[in-house]
């Protein structure tokens, strides 16, 4: 079975990005799912970096999905272009992250 929901509908469900409101809406949607005893894997596109002050909020939400993910045990990939990121914002996201994929090698952070 495949989900799919687009990044922007996902993260922006009530017309703006807020970690705390799109954290218990991917609370939900993964313990939805888990009652029916499916595997899990998630995939987030982050296209948005130029929002104001959306490294902090991101980094928020990350820090406390990467605790859900691990809770759950759940395989996930946040992904983004470099040249479209902030140097701020790519900085946010590495803290949050255990893995740094690129087109030529994957690092262990």
């Amino acid at each position: 079975m495949s989900i799919q929901k687009n990044n922007f509908d996902f993260y922006f469900l009530k017309g703006t990005f807020n970690s705390a409101v799109v954290f218990n809406h991917s609370v939900q949607s993964v313990e939805s799912h888990m009652k029916d005893n499916v595997s899990i894997r998630t995939w987030g596109n982050v296209e948005w970096s130029s929002m104001k002050d959306a490294h902090r909020e991101v980094e928020q939400y990350e820090n406390n999905i990467h605790e859900l993910i691990t809770l759950k045990n759940l395989t996930s990939v946040c992904a983004y272009s470099t040249e479209r990121m902030t140097n701020e914002f790519k900085n946010a996201l590495l803290r949050c992250h255990d893995f740094f994929m690129t087109d030529n090698e994957l690092i262990k952070i």
